[in-house]
């Protein structure tokens, strides 16, 4: 078992491939402290569906807003 605690600085790096190699030294028993993780850049897939996911969402909060405002002139 590794005695010493790593640092790792996480700015501008790669979540998936960050997040295997921090996965491996964990497995191997290292004492990982990661740093900075707010500036960490995600991309790829799962960025994609989160996007995609948004836009759904705010489409559909539209189609709500014109689905009161045609119910509301119906009734006047």
């Amino acid at each position: 078992m590794c005695a010493k605690r790593v640092a790792v600085d996480a700015r501008h790096r790669m979540l998936g491939r960050s997040g295997s190699i921090l996965a491996q030294e964990l497995l191997n028993g290292q004492q990982v402290v990661v740093v900075r993780c707010e500036e960490i850049c995600m991309w790829g897939g799962s960025v994609r569906q989160k996007m995609n996911l948004m836009r759904e969402e705010v489409k559909e909060s539209r189609m709500s807003v014109l689905e009161v405002i045609i119910v509301g002139s119906k009734e006047n």
